[in-house]
């Protein structure tokens, strides 16, 4: 197996433990996103990333609903979280365009 098939094997079962909500499931999933990209699956990065980012906003909406000027648990994950997804989407452009320019 290669090293992102393994890894999404490790967080499946940590998301069996903890829940898909958990933060610290999040981010690892971004992470795997981040290794599909790197290794250049970046459908299967987009599609994760896009979870992730739906699961972070899901954690930090209510919040900013209640206090919207207080400090908000979870804006730490979801930067990391569209930060990951800017890179996921430039990756991809950058493949799409240098695929059709030869």
């Amino acid at each position: 197996k290669d090293i992102c098939s393994r890894l999404n094997d490790i967080i499946a079962l940590r998301t069996k433990l903890h829940g898909n909500q958990d933060e610290q499931t999040i981010l690892a999933n971004a992470l795997l996103a981040a290794c599909y990209r790197v290794v250049g699956k970046y459908d299967a990065a987009l599609n994760i990333i896009v979870q992730c980012q739906a699961l972070t906003e899901a954690i930090i909406l209510p919040q900013y609903q209640s206090r919207p000027t207080e400090d908000i648990n979870g804006l730490g994950l979801f930067a990391a979280v569209a930060e990951e997804h800017a890179r996921v989407l430039i990756a991809k452009k950058g493949s799409y365009t240098s695929n059709n320019s030869n």
